[in-house]
């Protein structure tokens, strides 16, 4: 395992944050805002153990502010592909949360008529 990879499993969590946001393959798809459900699981370079013993915000990061950053990034301009999305928030978190060693993502778009939902799940580790 790599010195820029956490020792442990500990993750920060935010589970089905609801953005609405321009997203689809088609002008039309894209002509209103969709709503999607983003979880994302956050790991610290040090763990979460150093943040709880310091109670240092530097050493780890804010939900809110993640929440704000996701939203942000979503809303910012119209999207083709969940995909591109998926890439786009965890650039943007990594950037903003120099604390961050790896992000999963998870999004869920609610446009395939008999399903609960389709979507994407990525990994990205921080080099």
């Amino acid at each position: 395992m790599s010195d820029s990879c956490p020792a442990t499993k500990d993750r920060i969590l935010i589970e089905d944050q609801c953005i609405h946001c321009e997203i689809g393959l088609t002008e039309q798809e894209r002509s209103f805002p969709q709503r999607l459900l983003i979880s994302t699981s956050v790991g610290l370079e040090n763990g979460l153990g150093s943040v709880a013993s310091s109670v240092d915000l530097d050493t780890g990061l804010c939900y809110a502010t993640l929440a704000e950053c996701f939203k942000a990034v979503a809303q910012a301009r119209s999207w083709t592909l969940v995909e591109e999305l998926g890439e786009a928030l965890t650039k943007a978190a990594f950037e903003q949360f120099p604390a961050s060693s790896v992000i999963e993502l998870t999004i869920k778009k609610f446009v395939v008529p008999e399903t609960a939902w389709v979507g994407i799940r990525i990994e990205r580790r921080r080099f």
